[in-house]
């Protein structure tokens, strides 16, 4: 037997849920703006940042701004591991 539900009902449902999504999005949106922050504010260790045509591939750079990446990845449940040209074990 099926049961019928008020329209009120549905909409405050719907209105409940869609007040959920936003506070969640929002959050979201706050951590996303964070980390990228973080991102942009790391700095670069690349001696040749102005001139990237005389960086060495196999220079070891940049760890802290892989370091990020990694852990943020790693938080999402993601699995991830540092690669590298560099022959070199950071």
């Amino acid at each position: 037997m099926q049961e019928d539900i008020p329209q009120s009902s549905l909409d405050t449902i719907i209105g409940t849920l869609n007040l959920y999504k936003a506070s969640k999005i929002e959050k979201s949106k706050k951590e996303q703006i964070k980390f990228l922050q973080k991102l942009i504010q790391t700095r670069s260790v690349n001696p040749n940042v102005n001139d990237p045509t005389r960086s060495n591939p196999y220079d070891s750079i940049e760890l802290e701004v892989a370091e990020l990446i990694f852990n943020k990845l790693k938080k999402f449940g993601l699995s991830s591991k540092f690669e590298s040209v560099s022959p070199y074990e950071t």
